[in-house]
């Protein structure tokens, strides 16, 4: 993972914790993508995390 996308998911976590009302869509889908390709980039994919919305698994 490289530096810049460290940025988007600490600017992302930084709007839903701080400004909640600034936060999209858009927002929330950064801070889950790049929290997960942070885990899986630091374990070497001995941990995954996976998204379900509505009982449905999303790639």
């Amino acid at each position: 993972m490289e530096m810049h996308e460290i940025r988007k998911l600490l600017v992302a976590v930084e709007t839903l914790a701080v400004r909640p009302a600034q936060a999209d869509e858009n927002t929330l889908g950064e801070a889950i993508g790049y929290f997960k390709k942070l885990v899986n980039d630091r374990t070497q994919g001995a941990i995954q995390i996976v998204m379900f919305v509505d009982g449905k698994l999303v790639a």
